[in-house]
């Protein structure tokens, strides 16, 4: 495990300062950072919790848990350091680590079912399509069918229309990424565990209206990540063993490296899409609310359902559309879970709310854990997407997490072959 973690540091830091540095808005606004101590610094503190790190994922919240670190975590790191440099590097990492030093410690308190589900799969199955027809009406009624949908290079004409639409409907906001984020890929993961075409078909047709009408890059993530969640818990269950997460650190790795090598030959587009929109901006957004709540005030839950304490320092602005014109970000800046804890509260802010992710995380396992391997992958690999990219209260409420819960809760599992790890190498 610690060999993969320091291999993937190692490849995206070498993709991240060869291809995509010079590629940042305003990155000359911070010094650079090359003294070979400080890179052993940045190293060592990117490669310090994966030794905390569970060895197996089982459980949604250990996908989550090591979806921050790759995705969230790790690209900070490095990002902070190569644009901030050790002046904000130390202060910032080390609340890092004590967050994900948290998260490790949280995933050692037992967990129990707390609900078994209450539909049988038939049923649960068509529940849920009736949600999604429902939905997908909706969205049709109001946006229209666009069966051309934008290049994934092209979509930011696309988003500009669809928040334009919203102006006037504020409520159809909580629609998309509901449906996004917990109808379709429910509807998904069933049809693939119990092979029903109709509901994968809908599944996917779903996501496509979704990233035709707010050009929403998710909608792709979202069905690769429920299908990967798929297949490796076919695969584990078959072969009844864990999966590993330096399997999923190795994988992660090579697509960086591949994409490395497909900048290096001047085919930039994979590289864009995936180490850069998937892994890179989380450290860039990590280091520009770093820097920018360093000299501003904090929001302090201010711009949240809890704004009854008191008017915003900002008005009506969120911490997204404050980011994103302060350092040239033309799209919406919406970031991680520790990214909105600084918004709120500052370095401080990255503990807080790291605190309060550990119960969202144990109420995650105790109402899905009843379902089997291949529907949890996908869900933690959900949640974990969701986290990376999203504010905690957001997350849970229009982001979709709650409904995701609730959605997969309702259900009852299928039996599964108990799954027997093989004895741990010396």
């Amino acid at each position: 495990m610690a060999l993969a973690a320091a291999a993937y540091i190692a490849i995206l830091w070498w993709v991240f300062s060869t291809f995509l540095q010079q590629e940042r808005p305003l990155a000359g606004a911070f010094p650079g950072s090359s003294d070979l101590t400080e890179l052993a610094l940045t190293g060592l503190l990117a490669w310090a919790p994966a030794l905390g790190l569970s060895r197996s994922l089982r459980l949604p919240s250990e996908t989550v848990v090591w979806s921050l670190y790759l995705l969230v975590y790790v690209p900070s790191i490095i990002v902070v350091d190569r644009l901030a440099g050790e002046d904000r590097l130390l202060p910032l990492g080390i609340t890092l680590v004590g967050a994900m030093a948290l998260l490790e410690l949280a995933q050692r308190i037992p967990r129990r079912s707390l609900f078994g589900g209450a539909l049988s799969p038939r049923r649960h199955g068509i529940a849920i399509l009736a949600i999604g027809v429902i939905g997908s009406l909706l969205l049709i009624q109001q946006f229209g069918l666009d069966l051309n949908p934008p290049p994934l290079d092209a979509v930011y004409d696309t988003r500009a229309a669809y928040k334009v639409a919203l102006a006037d409907h504020a409520l159809l906001g909580y629609l998309a990424p509901w449906l996004c984020y917990a109808v379709f890929p429910v509807l998904l993961s069933l049809g693939l565990r119990d092979r029903r075409f109709g509901l994968i078909a809908f599944g996917l047709a779903g996501e496509f209206l979704i990233y035709s009408i707010t050009g929403f890059k998710s909608a792709v993530f979202v069905v690769l990540l429920v299908a990967a969640g798929h297949f490796a818990g076919r695969i584990v269950r078959a072969w009844r063993v864990d999966l590993r997460g330096w399997v999923v650190t190795v994988i992660l790795a090579a697509g960086v490296a591949v994409t490395g090598f497909l900048s290096a030959i001047r085919s930039p587009g994979l590289t864009t899409l995936f180490t850069d929109r998937l892994i890179i901006v989380s450290g860039q957004l990590t280091a520009f609310y770093d820097d920018y709540f360093l000299r501003h005030p904090y929001f302090e839950l201010r711009d949240s359902i809890l704004r009854i304490l008191g008017p915003s320092p900002y008005g009506q602005a969120t911490p997204p559309s404050i980011i994103g014109p302060a350092y040239g970000v033309a799209v919406y800046a919406n970031a991680s879970v520790w990214a909105d804890g600084i918004a709120n509260f500052g370095l401080p802010g990255i503990i807080y709310f790291t605190v309060g992710l550990c119960g969202v995380l144990w109420i995650l396992d105790a109402f899905t854990m009843h379902h089997d391997t291949a529907v949890l992958l996908g869900i933690g690999g959900i949640a974990g997407f969701v986290l990376c990219n999203t504010a905690l209260l957001t997350a849970i409420l229009s982001g979709g997490l709650g409904l995701l819960v609730v959605l997969v809760a309702v259900g009852r599992g299928t039996p599964e072959v108990p799954v027997r790890s093989p004895p741990l190498p010396p």
